[in-house]
This record gives structure tokens, C-alpha cells and sequence, in this order.
């Protein structure tokens, strides 16, 4: 008969029930089951939020590679010049957002034109539209007559061109503009009851359309002072000298302090 098997002896670390064991550590979930509700309600809204922020850094870091800073205010706003001394802003602005051609922004009551800072002097203005897409559009407003005068639209300094990534660092032409002599023409011996219109008319026909942004009377409305976009359009406006106008021969040519 063979001898009775040793009976090993407990080492300490198997001490205890199964039953214990279960109470003092926590169930783990089955593997491969589904989370909770509040766990998954969580995971969704980290995630939408994670993927916002992506398209958010996305869509700023297109706009610098472009070379246009991220909300540049300076991309919705025009300078508007040659104005007639005593407009206001709201005139300014409701020639804006009631211009045949900008109705197609105003959509749902919101206007196009959002805000004119007026010049002290009342001769200029910036104006603030909407959106970039809408002051680009309202640029072509250039030459449109608004009490009398032409306006004169452009970029303000500051301005990214979205194409190139050039900054506009020059300012918008004005009184103390040193080309503007070469931009400019006499014009004398003018027939009492011509008007500005008429003058403006009259130039653009011969030079070319738009070619005149501004013209300025004297008083007395025997002469005034046309100013043209380039200096080559008002080169060419000297051929109208001695043009008969309303039964006078228009006298044209360069203005005092030409060079």
C-alpha cells in the first residue's frame, strides 16, 4: 500500500474566500460592452468640441497663409471721398444700403452698411459694411454721383490684399495729396448756369467712363478744378481746350503749381 500523500502547506497569499475577495474589489466591466449613458453623452460632446477647434485653427491658419489677419476690420471698410461739405454719416450710409446694386445684401432687415465715420471736415469718410465680400462690392461705387459730386472710394491703409498678402500702407489720397496737381485741369471761361454735372458728363465722354472723381466749382461758376484717377486721363482731358460749351470755347489746362 503506498504511503499517504504530504498535505502542502498554505504560503498566505491565497488566504481568504472567494466571497471576500468579490466584496473588497469592484466587478470590471466585460470587455468589448458598451459604456454607460452619461459616458457616452460625455465622449460625444469631447469630441464635437475637439473637432470645432480643429476647424476653427484650420480656417485661421488659411486666412494667415493668405497673409489676411484674422478679423481684420479693416477688410469690411471703404474710404469714401469727395464729399459735399455738410452731408452726414446717416446720408452716407443710406446711399449705401439703398443703391440699386446692394439690395441683393440686404437680407432678413440687415443692411449692408453698418457704420460712417464722418471726417471732422465733412469731405471724407470710412465706411463699414457687413462683410469683406460687400465692401469689395461697394468699391465698384466709385464715380457714382452722390449730391452733385462723384465719389471716390478706396482701400484704407492697413487693408491685406486676401491675393498677395500686401498690406496697404498708404493713405487714401486727399487735398495734401502731392500727385494730385498732375491729376487735376483747369477749367475756365465756363457759361453761367453750367453745372457740375454737365462738366462731369462732358469729361468722362471724352476720357472715359468713371475717369472724373471729382469737380469743384468755384462760387461764381465761371471755373472749377476736375480731378481725374490718373494723371494720363487728365493729360488727355487738355484736348478739350477750346471746345465750344453752351456758346464759349471752354478754356482747359494744368492747374497753379503743376510741375
Amino acid at each position: 500500500q503506498p504511503p499517504p500523500r504530504r498535505r502542502r502547506r498554505k504560503r498566505g497569499w491565497d488566504v481568504g474566500t472567494p466571497s471576500s475577495v468579490s466584496a473588497a474589489t469592484p466587478p470590471a466591466p466585460a470587455m468589448g460592452g458598451p459604456p454607460p449613458p452619461e459616458q457616452r453623452g460625455a465622449d460625444a460632446a469631447a469630441r464635437a468640441a475637439a473637432m470645432l477647434k480643429e476647424q476653427i485653427a484650420i480656417a485661421q491658419a488659411q486666412q494667415k497663409s493668405k497673409g489676411l489677419p484674422v478679423d481684420n476690420p479693416k477688410q469690411r471698410e471703404l474710404y469714401v471721398g469727395n464729399l459735399q461739405r455738410g452731408i452726414s454719416g446717416q446720408m452716407v450710409q443710406t446711399f449705401f444700403n439703398s443703391h440699386p446694386t446692394m439690395q441683393m445684401f440686404a437680407q432678413g432687415g440687415s443692411m449692408p452698411c453698418v457704420r460712417v465715420q464722418l471726417d471732422s471736415g465733412g469731405t471724407f469718410a470710412f465706411v463699414e459694411f457687413k462683410t469683406p465680400d460687400i465692401a469689395t462690392h461697394a468699391l465698384s461705387l466709385g464715380g457714382q454721383m452722390l449730391f452733385g459730386r462723384p465719389l471716390r472710394t478706396g482701400r484704407p491703409r492697413g487693408y491685406v490684399d486676401p491675393s498677395t498678402g500686401s498690406v496697404n500702407d498708404v493713405a487714401p489720397a486727399n487735398a495734401t495729396d502731392p500727385n494730385k496737381k498732375a491729376r487735376e485741369v483747369y477749367c475756365g471761361n465756363i457759361t453761367v448756369g453750367v453745372t457740375q454735372d454737365m462738366l462731369v458728363t462732358l469729361f468722362d465722354q471724352a476720357v472715359g467712363p468713371g475717369a472724373v472723381v471729382g469737380c469743384h466749382m468755384n462760387d461764381s461758376g465761371k471755373f472749377c478744378f476736375i480731378e481725374f484717377k490718373t494723371a494720363d486721363q487728365a493729360t488727355r482731358a487738355l484736348q478739350l481746350n477750346g471746345i465750344d460749351l453752351v456758346g464759349r470755347a471752354l478754356r482747359v489746362g494744368r492747374p497753379s503749381g503743376y510741375t
